[in-house]
């Protein structure tokens, strides 16, 4: 089995990867990592931008510096259904590119299951890039 954390680190070409897996965890872990709305919103937002961008680092700088300080938004109800998949899809990954494809997949499959926060998620990363 290949695992692509084996050693605890990701090289800078595997950081989108790592935002991917940090992103899903966490929107399907709510309790500790979405308690607040701060952290559900940047989380959805930056999966968005995983996802929907490409993992853009001045997109994901730019949601970090837009959730910093005051945050005065409501918590999003999150769905009862977190995904069809979960991190244990990734354990079956015999290679480096099935990892990588398996992640893809998993992290889809959060986004999809947070379809009706997907505006939200967009939104936040248009207020943060200024567009």
């Amino acid at each position: 089995m290949f695992y692509a954390t084996n050693r605890g680190r990701f090289r800078p070409a595997d950081m989108r990867l790592g935002r991917l897996l940090v992103d899903s965890y966490a929107l399907q872990h709510l309790e500790p990592y979405c308690r607040s709305a701060k952290e559900l919103t940047y989380h959805l937002a930056s999966l968005c931008c995983g996802l929907e961008h490409d993992g853009n680092s001045a997109i994901y700088s730019a949601l970090q510096r837009s959730i910093d300080g005051k945050f005065t938004a409501e918590r999003p109800t999150p769905p009862q259904h977190l995904g069809d998949l979960t991190i244990l899809h990734l354990s079956e990954a015999a290679t480096e590119a099935e990892y990588v494809e398996r992640t893809k997949a998993w992290a889809r499959s959060v986004w999809d299951a947070y379809f009706d926060l997907h505006s939200l998620a967009r939104d936040w990363v248009r207020r943060s890039m200024g567009w």
